[in-house]
């Protein structure tokens, strides 16, 4: 299991983007985690929430650090990828991750990342 980690910390606006570009990769093996500082529930979220591949988490945090310790709790897989609120995924870049964990070679850790 591939599980992905968002800590987030009231921005709607931004899970939008992220949400977007990887809900559409989401499976059986692919879940997403979402560690949200509010306490409220937003209606991005909510739908959000509904997805049978998605945790919406609910807890207050002192800083992005501890919501991603806090978040990690309900992260059960193998493989963890920490993503940022507003940051996207390119088509298909899931299945690429994917298909390097599954290799023979051994991988413990893989660094990905766009610049523009």
């Amino acid at each position: 299991m591939h599980v992905v980690l968002t800590a987030l910390l009231d921005g709607e606006e931004s899970i939008k983007k992220t949400a977007q570009s990887l809900l559409p990769q989401l499976t059986e093996n692919v879940r997403w985690v979402i560690k949200n500082s509010s306490m409220r529930s937003t209606l991005v979220l909510h739908e959000l929430d509904k997805n049978p591949h998605v945790k919406v988490i609910y807890q207050k945090d002192a800083s992005l650090y501890q919501g991603l310790n806090q978040g990690l709790e309900y992260c059960e897989g193998e493989y963890l990828q920490v993503v940022g609120a507003g940051d996207e995924f390119s088509p298909g870049a899931i299945a690429f991750i994917l298909e390097l964990e599954s290799s023979t070679a051994v991988v413990d850790s893989i660094f990905l990342g766009v610049h523009q």
